[in-house]
């Protein structure tokens, strides 16, 4: 297995020394770690990713969603979370989406890690570090985990669009529809709704 970091400059430092002994996977590495503070630590295909802070845009954009989604998750006593791991059984991968839509008591991994086939949607913004991977690497992971609905918010796209992935069946996404920024996009069951973009806009 590869081992790939991205480990751009942070404030913060590792909260204790953790040694990597040879011969450790970069899954038995991602275990021990603590927390990082200033990173977004994953693991995708079996590749020890860390990502830096987020910009501005990004977050702000994440915000956006969660306000363009609270009314139909209280509606319907799901939870919307901005800061959580999801286990893929099938590949023992980790992902941090940006954003993921569960109902209450969703099955979990471990304390700390939900499991994917018991989550609803989850949510990725494209940042100029993670546009390969948020376009092309988790569309196939989260169908790898059957996360029902994948949404992209493509924020660094020209013009910027949003695209939902939705039936996951043999680790693939079977449909995918794509909206520029500012036009209406249906989100199937699980969800229900229909989501106006131009929220996402700011």
């Amino acid at each position: 297995m590869a081992l790939l970091s991205r480990l751009p400059e942070v404030g913060g430092a590792m909260p204790r020394t953790m040694e990597i002994r040879p011969g450790m996977s970069p899954e038995q590495i991602y275990e021990h770690m603590e927390p990082i503070e200033g990173l977004k630590v994953e693991l995708l295909g079996g590749r020890l990713v860390m990502t830096g802070s987020a910009s501005i845009r990004h977050n702000d954009t994440v915000w956006l969603l969660v306000l363009a989604l609270v009314e139909v998750a209280r509606s319907a006593g799901w939870r919307v979370l901005t800061d959580q791991a999801v286990h893929i059984a099938a590949t023992r991968d980790r992902l941090k989406p940006d954003l993921l839509v569960v109902p209450p008591r969703a099955p979990s991994y471990d304390k700390n890690e939900l499991l994917s086939d018991g989550v609803l949607m989850v949510a990725e913004v494209v940042s100029p570090g993670s546009q390969d991977e948020d376009r092309h690497g988790k569309p196939r992971y989260y169908a790898q985990g059957k996360v029902p609905l994948y949404l992209l918010v493509d924020i660094e796209a020209t013009p910027p669009s949003v695209t939902l992935f939705a039936r996951p069946k043999a680790g693939k996404y079977q449909d995918q529809v794509t909206v520029e920024m500012g036009q209406a996009l249906s989100l199937p069951l699980p969800i229900g709704v229909t989501l106006d973009t131009k929220a996402l806009a700011g």
